[in-house]
């Protein structure tokens, strides 16, 4: 007989030899662990303590296992413990009135007794009890990232929220630091150090995770020593390509699959480097006066999404690289935006800088990160709670919710096929 539950499966079966075996299978994308299976047949009572079943691997009567560590929500922001006061928060404006007030992931220590479970199937012939009792946590994820990713609520808080809303306990840890690329938090530029150590430090905050995401700079896979439009003398790359395979490493130390995010495009395109955005449209070449200097349009929003796409989906493919996913937050943003399901991009007035996101644009990453942890989209329709101001004209709605998870629905497919038709 067979009985499933929160993805997992348990199989009872009757022997010959008139014992029962179990068999626990793990259908999730993450490692599950802490399980008791109680068995009470033919007068006999028998507890068996399962300490983990990695993710769609199987369990049987006997196997012993090693206990999965407890977890640590390591959180930091730019040099320091990111520590949330509930008590800063105002109800009825919505907003938290405390500092920092981006890169919010609330603490929910007192929300896992909620996460308890007990299921009992009972047969009568033969007559048995088999009992599964677990905390059903998971998956553990950890983000590295920056104002990219983690500006207002965050992608990670919205991520958590949308694994709660579909039943998971997703165990968040995170490391904010605006600025900062995949070759800082990997310690290749010695003036930033400290944001590579930060890094290390969530990294270490646990003995394993499932997912290990880190996040490209904004400019990092673009920048050029020339400057000039559609030039490609790229001054950061070959860091880049060093960066991923130290963090590789660091996340395969953590038993954990790494995911390489790919920054979402400026909303008007590119001039030579993340010191400035432009603040209108314009062609390929043209020139932008403002405060006394001049930047020049090298690249187009489109070609910032192609460019960006073509590089991390190379640095992915690189036979030393096997086993990186993709994260095409990039891709998603812009696929978001061609349809007009909103803006996920703040305007000057608006204390943007038509680079940055709203609290729409991390709704968009999250639905990446959900579709790359969950292997689909969130079943629930729901819309995370925000914290924060972080969008001009009101919260998300859930028709945009709705819309946004279909469209990047479409994208993670997309991409799916694209890596395919390279390998064959």
């Amino acid at each position: 007989m067979k009985y499933s539950y929160d993805n997992l499966e348990m199989t009872v079966t009757y022997r010959k030899d008139k014992e029962i075996e179990i068999r626990v299978a793990n259908h999730n994308t993450f490692r599950v662990g802490n399980i008791t299976v109680t068995t009470e047949y033919a007068g006999k009572k028998r507890t068996e303590f399962i300490g983990r079943i990695e993710a769609h691997e199987t369990w049987k009567s006997g196997d012993r296992t090693e206990n999965i560590p407890p977890f640590h929500a390591a959180s930091f922001y730019e040099g320091k413990e990111q520590i949330i006061d509930p008590g800063l928060y105002d109800e009825k404006s919505g907003v938290y009135r405390g500092e920092p007030f981006h890169a919010l992931v609330w603490r929910d220590e007192e929300k896992r007794k909620t996460w308890q479970r007990s299921h009992t199937w009972v047969s009568e012939d033969p007559a048995a009890e088999v009992t599964l009792s677990y905390f059903a946590d998971g998956p553990r994820v950890a983000f590295t990232g920056n104002s990219f990713t983690g500006l207002w609520d965050s992608t990670y808080e919205y991520f958590r929220q949308m694994a709660e809303a579909d039943g998971y306990h997703a165990q968040v840890a995170y490391s904010y630091w605006g600025g900062t690329g995949l070759a800082q938090y990997a310690g290749l530029i010695p003036e930033s150090m400290e944001r590579a150590e930060q890094c290390q430090k969530v990294l270490d905050a646990n003995e394993e995770y499932d997912f290990c995401f880190f996040a490209g700079n904004s400019d990092e896979a673009l920048s050029t020593h020339s400057g000039k439009p559609g030039a490609e003398d790229y001054s950061l790359r070959e860091n880049m390509e060093k960066a991923v395979r130290i963090l590789k490493k660091r996340a395969e130390e953590k038993h954990a699959k790494m995911v390489l995010w790919a920054p979402h495009a400026y909303q008007y395109g590119f001039f030579r480097d993340k010191t400035a955005k432009p603040w209108k449209a314009g062609n390929v070449g043209d020139w932008y006066e403002r405060d006394g200097w001049r930047y020049q349009l090298t690249l187009s929003e489109q070609e910032m999404v192609e460019r960006n796409m073509e590089w991390y989906r190379h640095l992915c493919e690189e036979p030393e690289n096997k086993g990186i996913l993709l994260a095409p937050v990039v891709r998603a943003y812009h696929e978001v935006v061609k349809c007009g399901i909103g803006d996920p991009y703040l305007a000057e007035e608006k204390t943007g800088d038509f680079g940055h996101q709203n609290n729409l644009g991390n709704y968009i990453a999250a639905c990446v990160c959900f579709e790359i942890v969950f292997g689909e989209m969130p079943k629930a329709d729901f819309v995370p709670v925000s914290h924060t101001w972080g969008m001009g004209g009101g919260t998300l709605t859930p028709h945009q919710a709705a819309m946004i998870r279909k469209k990047v629905h479409e994208v993670m497919e997309q991409e799916k096929n694209h890596v395919t038709d390279i390998v064959l």
